[in-house]
């Protein structure tokens, strides 16, 4: 595990850090990082958009007239920005809204099914413009869209949140999209939850969101002598002491509807930091039946809706309120001012993700190629397996990488395998769903620490049932170049990882490593 003995804790360090953020003093990061205004235009994202917000929603009202639900296509932060404000606070007289995160075709068929296309208002998000997988859920559902609208122009079902000048924004123009929304300058995509990535999202859902931009800007114009900048220095306090004492795992436990927040807190935490072998290892969990705050190497941050107010419980135990659209925006940019601070304190770039690209050359390489994957047998993928985690060190971490559907079933197996391994071994295990995590914690999982494992599972890849218009593969090529290339891009920075792959069934799959996996 990484000391983190050299980070400057004290007081003055921590409300040096905060302030100079807040103000986008150049002096605090150096030359090294350039400009600020290319990094932090995040900062004034929430007064920004309340400047704009009477322009977005000129449009809204029409639109959740025309359409009774909205699918947004996007990866990472360009779908976690709108997620956590539309879980929480979406109301009734908004769309109804769906997220497509997953080249699984069974997930796409799935959702395909379950609404209305000609009544569908379909969300094309990605700040670089060139995601892949955005791309190609863009390309498949604008052919659906083709085939059965009668509409003169099919691209006024189609609307695009993207930076201007991007690929996207290009196609958007070509097809006629009803409206390009663009980002902001100098704001990364996981700190855009206050630009038109979560803002307008949240808007055609009902959210409150003038007084979640509200809330934000106030966090944002906190000063030393206010007791909400006392509590940022706090929580930050806390986690880097938390570092500090070797608990490099924080579980984050959210009550019922802030799950996309939990799931956006844990990329931040994980793209912004996980770097020259450094990071703080998330561990999302939706309820606190089983408690972290025994373990020697973790810190726990409770976020609840029914709760008096912020405050620590423990030494390495917070708990955080939301208790209203307000609260949320002030929540969340408290966490991007925070997540910038730990990673100049711990001497990483928090706005960058160098790693990430790996996995989309691996992916890349493999979807164009002729050659297919190596079979292994059963009892080998079981030997591996068993032999990783065996072989774990006290402090080491076990990380499921899950690429199964994500029906009710999946989840429950893979609970039970998350639950047995942190039983029988008293090391935390985290779950990721693929391929959605490449765009989130895939950073942290080939730049941070050390100390961690992973369990890779997937199926056979065989039944190419949905295909791509003008491509010579489907999605099911396509999730399994991704499987077979984040296992190549982990290994080549020398990460301790190993698959599994059922071939006779997802639920056959599961009983029968239950029984030979042995640790």
């Amino acid at each position: 595990m990484p000391d983190y003995s050299f980070i400057d804790s004290t007081n003055k360090s921590i409300r040096r850090a905060v302030k100079s953020i807040l103000s986008k003093d150049p002096l605090f990061w150096g030359s090294e990082f350039g400009d600020p205004s290319d990094f932090l235009g995040w900062v004034d994202a929430p007064q920004e958009s309340l400047n704009r917000l009477s322009n977005f929603a000129l449009s809204v009202g029409d639109l959740q007239k025309e359409f009774e639900s909205g699918v947004l296509l996007g990866f990472g932060g360009s779908s976690l920005s709108a997620r956590t404000l539309t879980d929480m606070y979406g109301d009734i007289s908004g769309l109804q809204f769906s997220y497509l995160d997953s080249t699984i075709s069974s997930q796409i068929e799935t959702l395909e099914k379950s609404m209305n296309l000609s009544r569908t208002l379909f969300l094309v998000s990605s700040k670089s413009g060139s995601t892949f997988e955005t791309m190609c859920l863009f390309k498949y559902f604008f052919q659906k869209v083709s085939a059965l609208s009668d509409r003169p122009n099919i691209g006024d079902q189609f609307l695009a949140i993207t930076d201007k000048g991007s690929p996207l924004d290009i196609v958007a123009n070509e097809h006629g999209f009803r409206m390009v929304l663009h980002g902001y300058p100098g704001v990364g995509g996981r700190y855009s939850v206050f630009t038109p990535f979560g803002v307008f999202p949240g808007l055609l859902a009902g959210v409150p969101v003038q007084s979640v931009l509200e809330g934000a800007l106030y966090a944002s114009k906190s000063t030393a002598q206010n007791g909400e900048f006392v509590f940022i220095e706090d929580l930050l306090r806390f986690l880097l002491n938390g570092l500090k004492r070797d608990r490099d795992k924080l579980f984050i436990y959210t009550d019922e509807g802030l799950e996309g927040m939990g799931l956006w807190i844990e990329q931040m935490l994980a793209e912004s930091l996980g770097k020259s072998g450094l990071g703080i290892i998330p561990v999302v969990r939706s309820d606190n039946k089983r408690s972290a705050i025994e373990r020697h190497d973790s810190m726990v941050v409770n976020i609840r809706v029914n709760e008096e107010s912020n405050r620590k419980l423990a030494l390495h135990e917070y708990s955080l309120v939301i208790d209203s659209p307000f609260s949320l925006g002030f929540q969340l940019f408290t966490w991007s001012l925070i997540t910038a601070a730990l990673g100049k304190l711990m001497g990483v770039n928090p706005f960058d993700q160098p790693h990430v690209e790996s996995s989309k050359k691996a992916m890349s390489v493999i979807l164009n190629s002729e050659s297919g994957d190596t079979e292994i047998s059963w009892d080998e993928q079981m030997k591996s397996a068993s032999d990783l985690i065996t072989s774990a060190n006290y402090r080491d971490y076990i990380g499921i990488l899950c690429y199964l559907p994500t029906s009710d079933k999946v989840l429950q197996l893979t609970k039970v395998l998350v639950d047995r391994i942190e039983r029988e071994t008293e090391l935390v295990c985290t779950l990721h769903l693929g391929p959605g995590y490449l765009h989130s914690v895939g950073q942290l999982h080939k730049g941070g620490p050390e100390n961690a494992r992973f369990l890779m599972i997937g199926e056979k890849f065989s039944d190419e049932s949905l295909a791509l218009p003008g491509e010579t593969y489907g999605f099911t090529k396509i999730l399994e170049a991704q499987f077979n290339g984040d296992f190549l891009a982990l290994k080549s920075f020398k990460k301790k990882v190993t698959r599994i792959r059922f071939v006779e069934g997802i639920e056959n799959g599961f009983l029968r490593m239950f029984q030979d996996l042995h640790f």
